[in-house]
Protein backbone atom coordinates (compact mmCIF):
# COMPACT_ATOMS: atom_id res chain seq x y z
CA UNK A 1 0.00 0.00 0.00
CA UNK A 2 3.18 2.47 -0.59
CA UNK A 3 1.36 3.37 -3.84
CA UNK A 4 -1.99 2.67 -3.45
CA UNK A 5 -4.90 3.04 -0.92
CA UNK A 6 -6.39 -0.44 -1.26
CA UNK A 7 -4.22 -3.40 -0.61
CA UNK A 8 -3.24 -6.44 -2.68
CA UNK A 9 -4.71 -9.65 -2.53
CA UNK A 10 -0.82 -10.62 -1.82
CA UNK A 11 -0.81 -7.95 1.67
CA UNK A 12 -3.74 -9.23 2.85
CA UNK A 13 -2.95 -12.66 2.48
CA UNK A 14 0.64 -12.05 4.15
CA UNK A 15 -0.66 -10.27 7.06
CA UNK A 16 -3.58 -13.25 7.44
CA UNK A 17 -0.70 -16.40 7.10
CA UNK A 18 0.77 -14.41 10.09
CA UNK A 19 -1.66 -14.12 12.36
CA UNK A 20 -2.46 -18.11 11.79
CA UNK A 21 1.24 -18.72 12.55
CA UNK A 22 0.71 -17.27 16.08
CA UNK A 23 3.13 -13.62 15.67
CA UNK A 24 3.11 -11.47 18.42
CA UNK A 25 2.78 -8.37 16.65
CA UNK A 26 2.86 -7.37 13.17
CA UNK A 27 4.10 -3.89 11.82
CA UNK A 28 4.22 -1.40 8.77
CA UNK A 29 7.61 -0.23 8.19
CA UNK A 30 7.33 1.28 4.05
CA UNK A 31 3.83 1.99 3.95
CA UNK A 32 3.84 4.29 7.48
CA UNK A 33 7.07 5.74 6.40
CA UNK A 34 7.47 6.74 3.00
CA UNK A 35 4.00 5.53 1.55
CA UNK A 36 1.02 8.13 0.48
CA UNK A 37 -1.53 6.18 2.31
CA UNK A 38 -0.26 5.26 6.14
CA UNK A 39 -3.65 5.88 7.83
CA UNK A 40 -5.06 3.44 4.53
CA UNK A 41 -2.58 1.15 5.45
CA UNK A 42 -2.76 0.91 9.30
CA UNK A 43 -6.93 0.96 9.10
CA UNK A 44 -6.41 -2.10 6.60
CA UNK A 45 -4.22 -3.91 9.02
CA UNK A 46 -5.99 -3.67 12.16
CA UNK A 47 -9.26 -4.06 9.70
CA UNK A 48 -7.57 -8.07 8.79
CA UNK A 49 -6.22 -8.74 11.75
CA UNK A 50 -9.14 -8.55 13.64
CA UNK A 51 -11.41 -10.12 11.08
CA UNK A 52 -8.36 -13.15 10.59
CA UNK A 53 -8.54 -13.52 14.53
CA UNK A 54 -11.85 -13.74 14.41
CA UNK A 55 -11.53 -17.00 12.37
CA UNK A 56 -9.31 -18.36 15.22
CA UNK A 57 -10.54 -21.33 17.95
CA UNK A 58 -8.29 -19.68 20.93
CA UNK A 59 -9.99 -22.01 23.46
CA UNK A 60 -8.24 -25.14 21.73
CA UNK A 61 -5.52 -23.28 20.02
CA UNK A 62 -3.74 -24.81 23.26
CA UNK A 63 -4.07 -27.83 21.84
CA UNK A 64 -2.26 -28.11 18.94
CA UNK A 65 1.16 -26.55 20.65
CA UNK A 66 3.78 -28.98 21.81
CA UNK A 67 3.72 -29.01 25.54
CA UNK A 68 6.06 -30.69 27.64
CA UNK A 69 4.17 -30.93 30.91
CA UNK A 70 6.54 -32.99 32.66
CA UNK A 71 8.46 -29.52 33.09
CA UNK A 72 7.19 -27.63 35.87
CA UNK A 73 6.92 -24.11 34.63
CA UNK A 74 5.50 -25.25 31.24
CA UNK A 75 2.73 -27.64 32.81
CA UNK A 76 1.75 -24.72 34.98
CA UNK A 77 1.35 -22.35 32.32
CA UNK A 78 -0.60 -24.60 30.16
CA UNK A 79 -2.62 -26.01 33.02
CA UNK A 80 -3.67 -21.93 34.00
CA UNK A 81 -5.49 -22.03 30.09
CA UNK A 82 -7.51 -24.65 31.34
CA UNK A 83 -7.95 -23.58 34.77
CA UNK A 84 -9.31 -20.14 33.65
CA UNK A 85 -11.61 -21.16 31.33
CA UNK A 86 -13.21 -23.88 33.74
CA UNK A 87 -13.31 -20.90 36.16
CA UNK A 88 -14.92 -18.66 33.79
CA UNK A 89 -11.64 -16.34 34.78
CA UNK A 90 -11.12 -12.75 33.69
CA UNK A 91 -7.48 -13.15 33.24
CA UNK A 92 -4.49 -14.83 34.33
CA UNK A 93 -1.99 -12.97 36.17
CA UNK A 94 1.97 -14.08 35.99
CA UNK A 95 4.20 -13.01 38.50
CA UNK A 96 7.74 -12.64 36.55
CA UNK A 97 10.95 -11.37 37.13
CA UNK A 98 12.13 -12.09 33.76
CA UNK A 99 9.26 -12.37 31.91
CA UNK A 100 9.41 -15.91 30.77
CA UNK A 101 6.44 -17.18 32.79
CA UNK A 102 4.22 -14.74 30.62
CA UNK A 103 5.94 -16.00 27.65
CA UNK A 104 5.15 -19.41 28.45
CA UNK A 105 1.69 -18.40 28.84
CA UNK A 106 0.98 -16.22 26.04
CA UNK A 107 1.94 -18.81 23.30
CA UNK A 108 -0.89 -21.11 24.43
CA UNK A 109 -2.67 -18.05 23.12
CA UNK A 110 -5.70 -17.76 26.04
CA UNK A 111 -8.63 -16.13 25.51
CA UNK A 112 -8.35 -13.99 28.52
CA UNK A 113 -6.06 -11.50 29.15
CA UNK A 114 -2.72 -12.02 30.83
CA UNK A 115 -1.39 -9.53 33.15
CA UNK A 116 2.27 -9.77 33.71
CA UNK A 117 3.48 -8.28 37.23
CA UNK A 118 7.14 -7.52 37.18
CA UNK A 119 9.40 -5.42 38.91
CA UNK A 120 10.99 -4.85 35.97
CA UNK A 121 10.68 -1.80 33.83
CA UNK A 122 13.06 -3.62 30.63
CA UNK A 123 10.69 -6.69 31.09
CA UNK A 124 7.59 -4.61 31.35
CA UNK A 125 9.07 -2.97 27.38
CA UNK A 126 9.31 -6.61 26.20
CA UNK A 127 6.22 -8.08 27.44
CA UNK A 128 4.08 -5.18 26.08
CA UNK A 129 4.37 -6.54 22.33
CA UNK A 130 3.63 -9.81 23.38
CA UNK A 131 0.04 -11.55 22.24
CA UNK A 132 -2.56 -10.90 24.67
CA UNK A 133 -0.21 -9.65 27.42
CA UNK A 134 -0.67 -6.55 29.84
CA UNK A 135 2.45 -5.72 31.92
CA UNK A 136 2.10 -3.87 35.29
CA UNK A 137 5.38 -2.88 36.76
CA UNK A 138 5.31 -3.05 40.44
CA UNK A 139 7.61 -3.07 43.42
CA UNK A 140 9.19 -6.46 44.71
CA UNK A 141 7.36 -8.93 46.92
CA UNK A 142 8.67 -10.60 49.85
CA UNK A 143 6.05 -13.21 49.93
CA UNK A 144 3.12 -14.99 48.66
CA UNK A 145 0.64 -13.59 51.00
CA UNK A 146 2.07 -10.07 50.33
CA UNK A 147 1.76 -10.45 46.08
CA UNK A 148 -1.46 -11.65 46.41
CA UNK A 149 -3.17 -9.31 48.55
CA UNK A 150 -1.23 -6.62 46.73
CA UNK A 151 -2.60 -7.86 43.25
CA UNK A 152 -6.01 -7.85 44.27
CA UNK A 153 -5.44 -4.33 45.06
CA UNK A 154 -3.76 -3.56 41.41
CA UNK A 155 -6.65 -5.33 39.63
CA UNK A 156 -9.23 -3.21 41.53
CA UNK A 157 -7.35 0.37 41.15
CA UNK A 158 -6.42 -0.23 37.62
CA UNK A 159 -10.38 -1.14 36.57
CA UNK A 160 -8.76 -4.63 35.91
CA UNK A 161 -11.61 -6.24 37.99
CA UNK A 162 -13.80 -5.99 40.43
CA UNK A 163 -15.55 -7.55 43.39
CA UNK A 164 -16.47 -11.47 42.10
CA UNK A 165 -14.28 -11.61 39.71
CA UNK A 166 -11.72 -14.72 39.56
CA UNK A 167 -8.36 -14.41 38.08
CA UNK A 168 -5.70 -17.35 37.80
CA UNK A 169 -2.17 -16.80 39.43
CA UNK A 170 1.00 -18.31 38.27
CA UNK A 171 4.10 -17.54 40.34
CA UNK A 172 7.14 -19.06 41.60
CA UNK A 173 7.72 -20.30 45.45
CA UNK A 174 9.92 -18.76 46.79
CA UNK A 175 9.25 -15.55 45.57
CA UNK A 176 12.02 -13.44 43.33
CA UNK A 177 13.86 -17.12 42.38
CA UNK A 178 13.91 -16.86 38.48
CA UNK A 179 12.47 -19.64 36.34
CA UNK A 180 10.75 -21.37 38.89
CA UNK A 181 6.82 -20.94 38.30
CA UNK A 182 5.67 -23.85 40.20
CA UNK A 183 2.44 -22.32 41.97
CA UNK A 184 -1.21 -22.40 40.33
CA UNK A 185 -3.72 -20.00 42.47
CA UNK A 186 -7.10 -18.78 41.79
CA UNK A 187 -8.39 -15.91 43.68
CA UNK A 188 -11.42 -13.98 43.99
CA UNK A 189 -11.75 -10.01 44.23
Amino acid sequence: MRENSRPTRAEVTDIATAIYTAVDALMLTGETASGKYPIEAVKTLKKVAYNTEKSIDYKHFKDKIDVDKGEISEGISYAAIDVADEVKAKGIITFTTSGSTALRVAKFRPSVPIYAITPDRQVCAVLSAIFGTYPIKTGFFATTDEMIESIKKIIVDNNIGKAGDRFVITAGVPVGVVGNTNMLKVVEI
